[in-house]
C-alpha cells in the first residue's frame, strides 16, 4: 500500500482497520510514529521491515500475531511493548535491529521463531517465561551483550546456534 513511501513521517491505523497486509510500510524510511488502533487483530508479514527512524512501537492487546520480519532491519528501533497474549515471535521479527534495548517477551509466549532476535546487539537482558517450550535456529545468535535467564529447564527445545554469542544464558 504505502511501500517505499519515504515522505511518510506518522500512521495513525483507523479503528476501520481489522488486519494490516504485507510490507504495508515496508522501506518507509522517514516513518517515525505508530499508532495502532484496538481493533486491528492481525498484523502480517514485514510491515515494518527497513523503516530506518522508527524508535519506539506499542502492539495492542486485540493483536493476536506478529508477522514475520516484522520489524527487521529497522535499525533505530529502541523499545517494543508486545502484549502478553502473543504465544509465538515469528521468525526474523526483529532480527538485525542493532539498538533495540528493551522488548518485553509475553507471559504466555510458547515458541521464539528463526532469528527472531538476530544480531539485537544492545539488547543486555532477557527473561524467557516458563511456558516457552522452543526456539528456532539463530533465535538471538548475535545478541553479544544479552544476558538469557530462561525459566523452563524441561521438555525445551533449542535449535542449532539459538543462543550463540550471547553474554550468558542462565537455565
Amino acid at each position: 500500500a504505502f511501500e517505499g513511501c519515504s515522505s511518510l513521517t506518522s500512521i495513525t491505523i483507523p479503528e476501520s482497520v481489522t488486519m494490516i497486509d504485507e510490507y504495508a510500510f515496508a522501506y518507509c524510511s522517514g516513518l517515525t510514529k505508530i499508532e495502532i488502533q484496538s481493533s486491528v487483530t492481525a498484523i502480517r508479514m514485514g510491515i515494518f521491515y527497513d523503516c530506518d527512524n522508527i524508535e519506539e512501537v506499542e502492539i495492542p492487546s486485540s493483536v493476536e500475531r506478529l508477522g514475520g520480519s516484522l520489524f527487521s532491519s529497522c535499525d533505530n528501533l529502541i523499545s517494543v511493548t508486545i502484549p502478553d497474549n502473543i504465544t509465538f515471535i515469528d521468525s526474523y521479527t526483529f532480527s538485525n535491529c542493532y539498538k533495540l534495548t528493551n522488548v518485553n517477551i509475553p507471559s504466555k509466549l510458547k515458541s521464539v521463531g528463526v532469528y527472531a532476535f538476530y544480531e539485537c546487539n544492545s539488547l543486555t537482558y532477557i527473561e524467557i517465561p516458563k511456558d516457552v517450550r522452543e526456539f528456532g535456529h539463530y533465535a538471538f545468535y548475535g545478541c553479544e551483550n544479552l544476558d538469557v535467564v530462561i525459566n523452563n529447564s524441561s521438555n525445551l527445545i533449542y535449535r542449532d546456534f539459538a543462543f550463540e554469542g550471547c553474554k550468558s544464558v542462565t537455565w
